[in-house]
């Protein structure tokens, strides 16, 4: 699973919409790939702050870097020759868009 966007509300735990949480938990076996640049973001309290109050950081993104299965990617990453994400400036510092 390529996580293009992950800062709230695209991320919330709550009912915005389903979680990585809760993927993690309905797709035991996906591997989590998310852009260094914006990982490194959102993990600063800080820089959070700045857009929401809400807890999604906590709930909806540790449980997965906790579980080992996300893996932090440059955001010029190759799936392979006819799949890979480019950086697409826009929602967050690190936002990235898959093209195929």
């Amino acid at each position: 699973m390529c996580c293009a966007r992950i800062s709230m509300p695209t991320m919330s735990a709550g009912t915005r919409g389903l979680s990585i949480a809760d993927g993690c938990r309905r797709f035991p076996n996906a591997r989590y790939l998310i852009a260094r640049q914006e990982w490194e973001h959102w993990e600063r309290t800080e820089l959070r702050a700045r857009y929401t109050t809400d807890p999604y950081y906590e709930d909806s993104l540790l449980p997965v870097m906790e579980s080992g299965r996300a893996q932090l990617v440059a955001s010029d990453y190759a799936f392979n020759d006819s799949v890979w994400i480019e950086a697409w400036p826009g929602h967050a510092p690190g936002h990235v868009c898959v093209i195929a």
